[in-house]
């Protein structure tokens, strides 16, 4: 009787592992579902990563790669762009019995499905997760505290105190408004910067109070705003500033720049009490992208960037113009450009900044993996509109950029205005908080390999052994590689010292790797025969 159940247990062991044949896909960039029509009725394993691309309205979308807006990585209307938008548009496969609600961007391993057709699977098992909230406690590291000013920049989504909103703009009664303020106020305080820049933040002063007034109470250090001699209107909303009075000063009067959207762009040079150094800050907010005339120059012109475009070029115009002609006011060269642009990374209004020499942030330390914003109107897109550019000197002295992720991922249901919403900081916005560290007066801040950490330790090694790429000293970590030409072709955790490096999924030629361990990073070139 033992030898019988012996070999029945062996034969269905036996069974299930050929059932269960492990997948490579090739070519990540341009996949699409048509790669699994040949696994249709089979159950199969992933070898590689999976990544939520969308969690809402109760489905969840998955994929080899995450999908990023097209024009956050590729020129509007180039060759590149078409292709994105293809596979974007093709390559959203739905999952079935995941067990539990995962966030957009997470990511998943050792994933087994069954395909029930090339755009529908149901998960086998459970899939080793390498996410937990606890990650997210923390905000991302952009420079040791004690010597950086810390700036934010926040999108807050209709925040208003005294004339509450209809529809989508903003909390609609007093209790939607109590969590609303409760949950902001757990990420500013949380993130602990001395400035903040708002935008979509009530017009009039009591908006700005408030949040100063919430920030003195939980911080224990006093914080002011900028009175901009407004008052509240409806639900209009504007570019505001709350600062440290303990550690930073006001310089000069505030710069209004109300070419376009009015009371939107502002600049105000800020001064470090300890160190005595200046540096100008922008806080602007762009015209959206929707809603535009059917025709003109104003009108969808189809290329990706959506309505208003060329108003959004003469608003960052109109900023920059506005820079030169107030250089006495503003009393300070270094300038650091912060907001809700409403375009993304290859977009024309971002390309005004840069061919003016200003450096995009999230690029330079983050290459084309960055964002703080996802597009869930059938895209589920991720991709950054809120942006942080610097000129070549304040660049100099910046020693870390990022976005922390604590709305863009989250589902709808953990804003204040559902019943599942508690009153911690996700889900506080729909878009993620940008942090800016700056050492004033260090104009070698950031003279460190691309995208690494702030701090290093022990280095992390790569050698080459028996025609493998073997990385050691990078546990807990995780690893990037990209094409030459910056594409993300591989993201992924590092759970052991030692890693192979994959690379039976990328095609010939040379690729760029960048591993993170801790404080230590690793930049390299590998080539795949």
């Amino acid at each position: 009787m033992r030898k019988t159940l012996l070999l029945i247990i062996i034969s269905i062991f036996a069974i299930t592992a050929i059932a269960q044949p492990v997948v490579t896909f090739s070519n990540l960039r341009y996949w699409t579902p048509s790669e699994l029509a040949p696994y249709v009725g089979q159950t199969i394993r992933l070898s590689q990563p999976w990544h939520i691309n969308s969690v809402q309205s109760g489905s969840v979308y998955g994929g080899p790669r995450r999908s990023f807006s097209p024009t956050n990585i590729a020129l509007p209307g180039s060759s590149d762009y078409d292709r994105i938008c293809y596979v974007n548009n093709s390559g959203l496969v739905r999952m079935s019995g995941l067990g539990f609600t995962p966030r957009m961007g997470e990511m998943l391993t050792n994933l087994v499905v069954t395909v029930n057709s090339t755009t529908s699977v149901t998960v086998v098992g459970s899939p080793q997760r390498h996410f937990t909230y606890s990650e997210l406690n923390t905000p991302p590291n952009v420079g040791k505290r004690d010597e950086i000013v810390l700036v934010c920049c926040m999108n807050l989504c209709y925040f208003l105190v005294e004339n509450l909103g209809s529809g989508s703009q903003g909390p609609t009664s007093s209790s939607q408004q109590t969590l609303q303020y409760s949950k902001i106020i757990d990420a500013l305080t949380a993130i602990d910067a001395d400035i903040y820049g708002f935008v979509e933040i009530e017009q009039g002063q009591g908006a700005l109070q408030k949040l100063a007034q919430g920030l003195t109470h939980a911080l224990g250090r006093q914080f002011s705003y900028i009175n901009d001699g407004l008052s509240a209107s409806g639900t209009w909303t504007k570019a505001g500033y709350v600062y440290c009075t303990d550690r930073i000063e006001r310089v000069g009067s505030m710069v209004n720049v109300n070419t376009g959207v009015k009371n939107r762009k502002k600049l105000q040079t800020f001064r470090d009490k300890a160190s005595g150094e200046s540096f100008v800050l922008g806080i602007n907010h762009f015209k959206a992208k929707v809603n535009g005339p059917s025709s003109g120059i104003d009108a969808d012109q189809g290329d990706g960037q959506g309505a208003y475009n060329n108003a959004r070029k003469v608003e960052a115009q109109a900023v920059l113009s506005s820079i030169n002609t107030n250089l006495s006011t503003l009393s300070d060269p270094d300038i650091l450009l912060m907001g809700d642009l409403n375009a993304y990374a290859k977009e024309d209004p971002i390309r005004v900044f840069t061919d003016a020499g200003y450096r995009d942030l999230h690029e330079m330390f983050h290459a084309d993996t960055a964002y703080s914003y996802v597009y869930t109107y059938g895209e589920y897109t991720a991709g950054y509109l809120d942006h942080a550019l610097a000129n070549s000197s304040m660049a100099a002295q910046v020693c870390g950029a990022a976005a922390w992720h604590i709305n863009s991922d989250e589902p709808y249901n953990k804003s204040y205005r559902y019943s599942a919403a508690d009153n911690s900081k996700f889900r506080c916005s729909d878009h993620d908080p940008i942090l800016v560290g700056i050492k004033l007066g260090d104009y070698h801040a950031n003279n460190r390999t691309s995208f690494d950490s702030p701090e290093a330790s022990i280095p992390i090694e790569l050698t080459v052994e028996g025609g493998n790429y073997i990385l050691r000293g990078a546990t807990k970590g995780y690893l990037r590689i990209y094409s030459v030409t910056g594409v993300l072709e591989v993201n992924m955790p590092i759970d052991s010292d030692e890693l192979i490096i994959p690379t039976s999924g990328l095609p010939q030629g040379i690729h760029i790797i960048n591993a993170y361990g801790g404080h230590s990073t690793l930049q390299a070139k590998i080539i795949v025969r």
